[in-house]
């Protein structure tokens, strides 16, 4: 094994992981099938506090779905642990095994405090570092995804944090049922469709920090649904003319702190229904879904010249598109021979690929910031819908994001900002 060896302290209250790269050649998280690596974690010092780090750690990278934890024996890499919680401070070394030839990376971590709560955020990012050194991805452990959560009949949003919270925090508590949420370019506010007895109105609030008072941007009952906030600071909402149709526009925000959205420019015209209008990352093209060619397939509009493009041409339900954060990709409900599950397709050369396997119904995809996760919400037999996560490249494992119980259904989810 190949060793170069370099040392580096993390100071874990902030800017915890800045270094460079790890190995002479890493690992294509956008691989098909990509296989888990082993990793041994192990702690030199026999301290509580590290035999807890240790098992909460291995958890952790387990739940990212990119490792498998095993003995030293068979380890592809190895991840030691130095000095003791209770010291405030603790060192990490990762390097390769068997034929892996790596660089060594050490590095420190110094504590605030030893509290439980705080511990598993430094955890998940310790093994986000992991990630990052290996796949050179930022990894997605600790980051914030919202979601509906049936309570009283009525739809409540949640916040869960990726392998961190086991018990995810209420966002609203109004009376009616919320979905649909999109978060601000910032990641700091999110959007939503708020379904009253009258009809449904657009609702904005601040989540980071979490702020419970909310506020209606958009008062016409009924009119509008499917809220996204793109890269542009613009929203994007579906506008329902008649039953039998809907077009997408774009609405921007007044100066004014307390400002309604103001209607800018129709972006759709079609006598059928076009809806679910999501901008790219770069703000250039408008994915969207409409039924003008007889079934619902999801389109490419150039927001600078107009033209549309079809994207999607194989099966007779295509729904739900969701940019990639790099936008390269769009992720999206398709069912095919009666199953529903979540598909990705290539924006370069247009091929499509099945995400999640056929064991579990799936829809309603959201990307993690790191473009390495899709969140979906899934449905296995007869059990309630709850929201899972699987490899954005495609892979029969997939994880539960939450533990409810039976009776809770779940739906929805929006993938927010990462853990910093």
């Amino acid at each position: 094994m190949k060793i170069f060896k370099k040392v580096f302290w993390l100071i874990a209250a902030f800017t915890l992981f800045a270094s460079t790269g790890f190995s002479e050649d890493y690992y294509q998280i956008d691989k098909p099938g990509i296989k888990k690596f082993g990793i041994s974690v192990a702690s030199a010092t026999d301290s509580s506090g590290n035999k807890a780090f240790t098992e909460q750690l291995e958890t952790m990278l387990e739940q990212s779905l990119l490792f498998k934890i095993v003995d030293k024996k068979d380890a592809d890499f190895i991840f030691n642990m130095s000095a003791s919680i209770e010291e405030k401070a603790i060192w990490f070394t990762l390097e390769g095994a068997k034929s892996k030839i790596v660089t060594e990376r050490t590095f420190g971590v110094k504590l605030k405090n030893t509290d439980a709560e705080y511990l598993k955020f430094r955890t998940a990012q310790v093994a986000n570092k992991v990630i990052q050194e290996l796949f050179k991805i930022k990894g997605a452990l600790g980051s914030t995804i919202v979601y509906s959560r049936t309570e009283d009949n009525r739809k409540m949003l949640y916040m869960n944090q990726v392998a961190v919270q086991s018990n995810p925090a209420r966002v609203t508590y109004n009376q009616y049922s919320n979905s649909n949420v999109s978060w601000s370019p910032d990641k700091t506010k999110i959007v939503y469709t708020a379904h009253t007895s009258k009809g449904s109105q657009i609702m904005m609030q601040q989540i980071i920090p979490l702020l419970l008072k909310t506020s209606v941007v958009y008062k016409e009952l009924g009119k509008a649904s499917g809220p996204y906030w793109g890269a542009d600071n613009n929203i994007y909402m579906t506008l329902h003319i008649t039953s039998q149709n809907s077009d997408i526009y774009k609405f921007g925000f007044s100066d004014s702190d307390s400002a309604e959205l103001a209607k800018v420019k129709r972006m759709t015209s079609n006598s059928g229904i076009e809806t679910e209008g999501q901008l790219s990352p770069d703000g250039t093209q408008l994915a969207y879904v409409s039924d003008k060619t007889g079934s619902p397939q999801i389109y490419l509009l150039d927001v600078n010249d107009d033209n549309t493009t079809r994207l999607t041409h194989t099966g007779g339900y295509n729904v739900t598109p969701t940019w990639s954060p790099n936008g390269k990709s769009i992720a999206f409900r398709g069912i095919r021979n009666k199953i529903s599950s979540i598909y990705r397709i290539e924006l370069s050369s247009k091929k499509e690929r099945q995400i999640t396997p056929n064991a579990i119904d799936a829809e309603d995809p959201t990307w993690s910031p790191d473009n390495s996760l899709i969140a979906f919400v899934g449905k296995r037999g007869d059990s309630a819908t709850k929201i899972y996560f699987a490899l954005a490249s495609g892979a029969k494992e997939y994880n539960r994001l939450t533990n409810s119980g039976d009776e809770v259904i779940e739906t929805a989810p929006s993938w927010g900002p990462d853990l910093q």
